[in-house]
């Protein structure tokens, strides 16, 4: 059973890496938008292409670090305490 401390850096470093994400997604918007606006198809296309990227990394990320649902069920549940 994890302790309280490994429960708590674990939760500090998912806010780490969900403000990263949150960065880039308004970092690539702002690019795209600032591409449409000066209508450069070229630099339009560069950002779709690097959201096509990450997207698929990211995703890619999540389903490695996902455990499979047991016996083909897909919906998640919160994990229970284990009994002491």
């Amino acid at each position: 059973m994890a302790s309280l401390t490994q429960i708590r850096e674990a939760v500090e470093a998912q806010k780490t890496i969900v403000g990263s994400v949150l960065t880039l997604i308004t970092e690539l918007s702002q690019r795209l938008k600032d591409a449409l606006a000066d209508d450069d198809p070229e630099a339009a296309s560069a950002v779709v292409t690097e959201l096509e990227s990450m997207s698929k990394s990211m995703a890619e990320a999540v389903a490695a670090n996902t455990p499979a649902a047991e016996g083909g069920n897909t919906e998640r549940t919160a994990p229970q305490p284990d009994p002491a």
